[in-house]
């Protein structure tokens, strides 16, 4: 922290109190001392101060377009992996350039929109504003008698607690998996139909609820909230932390009643049993091919027919197909070879060990 010498305000960056120094001499807060141009905010004038902070622009790998700022290089990279980077969020629909974007938006105005003015989330109906803005006020908290966690009035409460039961009563006619809340069975079959109306502004993807949004949000911001209590590995669902628990524990409670197998959760015994019933539910829609699981038929999709490369490497710019490629890549840069065998030897995947371990029957995993 860097304090200013006239008012002892204090900030982050030098190049910050740079800038607020200016208001002391008696010139333009917000212009810049290199080449003169002023901005509205201090935020703005320090993104512009990049320009000249760098000796060479981002360059795209692409087309050699070269970019002075790094969030116009990452959002002009997305228009060749085959996202579109600007989204519209009234409707969702999504664009390759911010000029598509604004001209797009001229079919809505007149359109009603309410804007939270403490946190600038915008609304497109009266009923979701107004639900949102009573978050913001200082309600008495009801806390959950199991866990703790607290919520603002008491239909939260009653939702949240059918979380704590093992009861799933919905089904879902198509599939036949089983929710604890009619509301989860709601987004589920928005995914038999295709429609996934909430679109990530990072990488565009799309989701068929917020709350998928929101988890997809955090492999973008690096939020980890839930941590073993085991080894200190930290995941961005709770899902994802009770599943590696089991990796702890050695549990595998769900048994394939033909084969025998043994598996840590439910959805990867159900996977495994369309092996012995034949059963494909998935299939393109673009050239008919079925698939086992939703997760091999978007891997597919985006390897066979749209090119659509949204996981992106931060170290190296490069894109991929799906976020276990990128994972694997990433090994590349850290060295790191997490998968180790008795005789000493190390992979970065489990399928590699998984050979290796069947050619040399007399080793086993590394403890």
């Amino acid at each position: 922290m860097v304090y200013c010498s006239e008012c002892k305000k204090g900030f982050y960056k030098r190049s910050h109190l740079e800038a607020h120094l200016r208001i002391h001499r008696g010139l333009k807060p917000n212009e810049c001392w290199q080449c003169g141009k002023t901005y509205p905010t201090l935020m703005s004038l320090v993104i512009h101060q990049q320009i000249h902070d760098r000796k060479e622009p981002y360059r795209c790998t692409y087309c050699d377009k070269t970019f002075a700022l790094k969030r116009d290089w990452k959002t002009h990279h997305r228009t060749h992996s085959g996202t579109k980077p600007f989204k519209c969020w009234f409707c969702g629909d999504g664009f390759n350039e911010q000029d598509e974007l604004t001209k797009h938006l001229e079919l809505h105005k007149g359109e009603k929109c309410y804007h939270c003015k403490v946190c600038n989330k915008m609304f497109v109906s009266y009923q979701g504003f107004n639900f949102h803005r009573k978050s913001h006020k200082n309600q008495k908290l009801l806390p959950c008698p199991k866990c703790m966690k607290t919520f603002s009035n008491p239909q939260s409460l009653k939702l949240h607690q059918v979380t704590h039961s093992n009861r799933k009563p919905h089904k879902c006619p198509t599939c036949g998996k089983g929710f604890k809340l009619q509301s989860g069975l709601h987004c589920h079959q928005r995914t038999h139909e295709d429609l996934k109306a909430y679109h990530c502004t990072e990488c565009g993807k799309c989701f068929s609820s917020l709350q998928g949004l929101k988890l997809h949000n955090r492999t973008h911001t690096g939020l980890k909230p839930y941590k073993c209590t085991e080894c200190g590995k930290r995941f961005t669902q709770s899902p994802h932390l009770k599943s590696h628990m089991v990796t702890h524990t050695g549990e595998r409670p769900f048994l394939c009643t033909t084969c025998g197998k043994r598996f840590t959760q439910s959805s990867h015994l159900r996977a495994h049993e369309r092996i012995h019933t034949g059963e494909r539910p998935f299939s393109c829609r673009d050239c008919g091919q079925s698939f086992i699981t939703s997760g091999s038929l978007l891997s597919h999709q985006r390897s066979k027919h749209t090119g659509e490369k949204s996981h992106y490497c931060i170290t190296c710019g490069e894109f991929f197909f799906t976020s276990s490629l990128l994972r694997v890549h990433q090994l590349d840069h850290t060295g790191e070879r997490p998968h180790a065998c008795s005789c000493g030897k190390t992979f970065k995947t489990k399928g590699v060990l998984r050979y290796h371990l069947k050619r040399f029957t007399d080793h086993g995993p590394a403890e």
